[in-house]
């Protein structure tokens, strides 16, 4: 069964959907530019590239030297912080922030231990486990470094 958990980032209450019963959890602070998928320009795809950089790394670093279980199942949970500022002052559709940051966390979730960020060359790696996604937009930030987000991966029990 899933259920609500509250959890604080930046000050923020931040809701997470959470299995009852837990195999695994990461809670993953990433700080960086969020990237947009469907950007064109050169400095749009730099900061995707970043901001997946960034969220690969923590996943790694949180999760260990053991991949998760790719046929395990998930509950993710997305809370976002944006600066707009650093978004144009543009009005954001938070799904289009969402594919960077899945794929980037399927990476470094369920990539060997001996993967680096540069030798992904395909994002492909299977997320057909992420069973329930609950995506949390927060307060706009007021400054770049605020900008970032906060992953939890509740990994289901057997």
């Amino acid at each position: 069964m899933l259920c609500f958990e509250d959890l604080e980032f930046d000050g923020l209450l931040a809701k997470s959907a959470v299995f009852d019963a837990e195999r695994t959890r990461l809670v993953i602070p990433v700080r960086a530019i969020i990237g947009n998928s469907i950007t064109t320009s050169d400095r749009g795809k730099l900061i995707r590239r970043k901001w997946m950089q960034e969220v690969f790394a923590s996943t790694r670093k949180l999760r260990g030297d053991d991949p998760l279980d790719a046929d395990g199942h998930y509950a993710i949970t997305g809370a976002f912080r944006f600066h707009p500022g650093s978004h144009g002052n543009q009005k954001l559709d938070v799904e289009n922030f969402l594919k960077p940051t899945f794929d980037a966390l399927a990476a470094g979730l369920f990539c060997d231990e001996c993967t680096m960020f540069d030798d992904i060359t395909r994002f492909g790696y299977d997320d057909s486990g992420f069973r329930y996604l609950f995506v949390h937009r927060l307060t706009d930030a007021t400054s770049a470094e605020e900008e970032g987000a906060l992953l939890v991966v509740s990994e289901q029990a057997t």
